[in-house]
């Protein structure tokens, strides 16, 4: 008798057995219902890493769940309704109400753009961006937004700008799928036009005396000799393993954005210095492994490596991105098609190859365009030449210069 008024003061009833509350420490002893939607009266919560219980008198479902974040109330509601029996309700979002912090959905959303393919850079930048506003605004408005905008224009580049509005979109597009907010607090925010900029592009003689830097290295000539020949980015250089090569058929596998595979070739002489490299180098499965040949070479002592040869050349600091662009303009350059160098390059389509290197593209075609419709072919040569000393110049075709 004793034992069994220890198990009801234990767990709040005579009946219920000494392993309840396993699932999840919550015990409800009785279901009512007020108004149609059920209730939990008294809870009892399991502390299982003490193997203590406390019974807490928390009274209806909704002073229960307001204490927690929106998507465990939705779960609780859930679990309520089953043990009722009868079929959950969709609980509704208020016009004009929000949850008073958004940041800790910030960490789901960036695992969603996972999901969806974006490159760990680039949830890495959205996800600050978006933390940059909650800082300072946990549940922004949209006049939050709109002066955090216009504050951020006056610092930063267009650029910036039109990133954060368009990770700020994509942030509250995934609370509205969530049912957490009703609508995005964005509204009709346009993002700035931003001004398309030409590349700095290594000359030809920079490239071949970063080659021949007196602290270049084997490694550091076949880094450089991949990049130049391959185009690749950084990320997919030292991502790069020793199988993903295919000497003999001068190509090499690589995963770039949005984890897409590609193929991309090789010239000999990259291949060459790459097999030249690869028997001295440790053993690894890396390409390019770092001091630890374990792991690859770091973002951060490549970029050093390059400010290093880039100094001992006597030039302008080199970074590993600009021989990229360096593939890209030479191809262009030399007549290969906008598809073939986007293709070669990992972009998702010609038009984005055709934003970065806008001034390359059909560069040579609309030079001949202009050559066959010269402005000045219909004008009168001699007219031109009247003109011409009517301003003290002497008129030759094809020359100029002041009398």
């Amino acid at each position: 008798m004793q034992e069994k008024t220890s198990q009801a003061r234990l767990y709040g009833h005579p009946e219920v057995p000494p392993d309840a509350g396993t699932n999840g420490g919550l015990i409800p002893l009785e279901h009512k219902t007020h108004n149609g939607v059920p209730h939990v009266s008294s809870p009892i919560i399991l502390n299982r890493s003490s193997h203590e219980v406390r019974e807490d008198r928390l009274g209806s479902l909704d002073e229960v769940v307001e204490r927690l974040s929106p998507s465990d109330q939705r779960l609780v509601r859930e679990l309520v309704f089953k043990l009722a029996g009868r079929p959950p309700q969709e609980q509704p979002v208020a016009e004009d109400t929000q949850p008073p912090d958004l940041t800790g959905y910030v960490q789901a959303w960036a695992a969603r753009l996972t999901l969806e393919g974006k490159s760990p850079g680039t949830v890495k930048v959205y996800s600050n961006l978006v933390l940059t506003l909650l800082r300072t605004h946990p549940s922004p408005t949209s006049d939050d937004i709109e002066a955090f905008l216009m504050e951020l224009g006056k610092r930063c580049r267009p650029g910036v700008v039109a990133n954060m509005i368009f990770a700020l979109n994509s942030f509250f597009s995934h609370l509205i799928r969530k049912k957490i907010i009703k609508s995005s607090p964005v509204g009709d925010i346009k993002a700035p036009p931003v001004p398309l900029r030409v590349r700095d592009i290594p000359t030809t003689a920079q490239i071949t005396k970063l080659l021949n830097a007196p602290t270049a290295r084997l490694k550091d000539r076949a880094i450089i000799l991949v990049l130049v020949a391959c185009g690749l980015r950084s990320a997919e250089l030292l991502n790069a393993r020793r199988r993903d090569l295919d000497l003999e058929r001068r190509r090499i596998t690589v995963i770039g954005k949005g984890n897409k595979q590609r193929i991309v070739f090789m010239a000999e002489q990259a291949v060459a210095v790459l097999e030249q490299y690869l028997s001295s180098a440790p053993n690894s499965e890396w390409l390019f492994p770092g001091r630890d040949p374990q792991k690859t070479l770091s973002p951060q002592a490549l970029d050093y490596r390059f400010k290093n040869l880039s100094s001992r050349a006597g030039i302008q600091k080199v970074v590993p991105h600009q021989l990229r662009h360096y593939f890209a303009s030479f191809m262009l350059n030399h007549g290969v098609s906008l598809k073939d160098v986007s293709h070669l390059l990992g972009h998702a389509d010609p038009s984005v190859t055709a934003k970065i290197y806008w001034h390359l593209v059909d560069e040579q075609q609309r030079l001949a365009a202009y050559e066959q419709n010269n402005p000045l072919q219909e004008i009168n040569e001699q007219e031109l030449r009247h003109a011409a000393e009517q301003l003290g110049f002497d008129f030759e075709i094809g020359t100029s210069g002041r009398s």
